[in-house]
């Protein structure tokens, strides 16, 4: 007996193979074609999102110092500006093209930003022309910017307050020549004995000398031979304004004489006194000077000629002086004679130290005049003349008599 179940298997198989071989079917209403739904699938997976834009950034400016030491510590400042937030690298590149130093921030931001970035350059790195670059990055977008620099070897320990030291010298040498001249390209020759000069700079004297002596102890070998020489200039500086000073003091003591004069007073013997005083400082300082090799200044041998040219004209009139007091003296007391012969002579010496102030080739500087002293020697000269013509005047009458 033939199973039932089987027959029903083999006529469906019977079926389903007839409905193969017979026309296409249509789908029921209702279904979904599936070949068609797979096509367009296939269709829409084939077209690719549009791209998004590409970031914005731009770097405005690279500021770093155009010089650098080795070993020192370069701060670089960077003003980047965009749509994202990007971040800003910056590396030392040295003479040979090799990276020496780096450093990296993010900005905080989108649109204008400020950073600094730090940079160690090693104690050894090597000096000449070196670059700052600098990079901006936001994912795959970079932009970058480069700033030049130079690499300078770290200068020695005594070379800092050596560079102090002749800077304080020079300040020294405008406060001293500003006495006498008020002109840019003065010197210490602009400053003479009528200009009251009164220890102006010893401030940064004093201060070039304790530089001196910090970079004497700093120096090594040949350096330390160029400190000392550095600190014997200072000294010797402070011994020419001393002798300055004392100078420009017989000018003054000449001024109250004349007043002590003109008042009926007696010769004070002041001045004499200074200038014995200026004259051992005068050969003191030319000692010094023999010895002496600068480092930073000059006209030395010119202000001692200055200053010893000045002192043979105060010798001549402190003569003079002391023989118009004394004409004065003998006319008061009617020996007119003598008055005349002593107020003749200090006139003529006055007049020869008039002469002598007035030639410019007499003393440095020789293109220049020092009217206020020359105009002082006149004043005397004229106390004399007066004198000499009054004491001619009686000894006339009594020849008469």
């Amino acid at each position: 007996m033939i199973d039932r179940r089987r027959i029903l298997i083999s006529a469906g198989g019977i079926v389903a193979i007839a409905g193969c071989t017979g026309g296409e079917q249509q789908p029921e209403e209702g279904e979904t074609n599936n070949s068609t739904q797979s096509a367009g699938s296939d269709s829409e997976s084939n077209t690719s999102e549009p791209d998004e834009p590409a970031a914005n950034i731009e770097i405005t400016s690279v500021s770093a110092p155009e010089t650098v030491e080795q070993g020192e510590l370069v701060d670089v400042t960077v003003t980047v500006t965009g749509d994202v937030i990007p971040t800003v690298t910056a590396e030392a590149v040295d003479v040979n093209g090799e990276t020496i130093a780096e450093d990296s921030i993010e900005t905080e931001d989108v649109g204008e930003q400020t950073v600094t970035l730090s940079l160690g350059l090693g104690a050894q790195v090597p000096t000449g022309n070196s670059t700052i670059r600098v990079r901006a990055t936001n994912g795959t977008t970079t932009t970058e910017s480069s700033a030049d620099i130079e690499i300078v070897r770290i200068p020695p320990d005594w070379q800092d307050p050596f560079e102090e030291a002749k800077t304080n010298i020079e300040q020294f040498f405008s406060k001293y020549a500003a006495v006498g001249s008020e002109s840019d390209d003065a010197t210490i020759l602009d400053t003479s004995i009528s200009d009251g000069y009164s220890n102006e700079g010893s401030g940064n004297l004093q201060t070039a000398e304790d530089l001196a002596w910090e970079a004497f102890s700093e120096a090594e070998g040949g350096a330390r031979q160029r400190m000392d020489r550095l600190r014997d200039e200072v000294a010797f500086l402070m011994e020419l304004r001393d002798l300055q000073s004392q100078t420009c003091t017989i000018f003054s003591l000449f001024e109250t004489e004349l007043e002590r004069f003109r008042g009926d007073q007696p010769l004070s013997g002041e001045v004499d006194s200074q200038y014995q005083t200026v004259s051992d400082t005068h050969q003191q300082v030319s000692n010094t000077l023999e010895g002496l090799d600068p480092v930073v200044g000059a006209d030395y041998e010119a202000k001692l000629d200055q200053i010893e040219g000045e002192l043979e004209i105060v010798d001549l009139m402190i003569n003079a002086m002391s023989a118009v007091f004394s004409s004065r003296n003998f006319f008061n007391e009617e020996f007119y004679g003598t008055a005349f012969d002593r107020a003749q002579s200090a006139r003529r010496d006055f007049g020869l130290a008039a002469r002598d102030i007035g030639d410019e080739g007499t003393y440095p500087p020789n293109d220049a005049i020092d009217t206020p002293f020359r105009d002082h020697a006149e004043m005397w000269q004229a106390e004399a003349s007066e004198i000499e013509n009054k004491s001619s005047g009686r000894q006339t009458e009594d020849d008469s008599q």
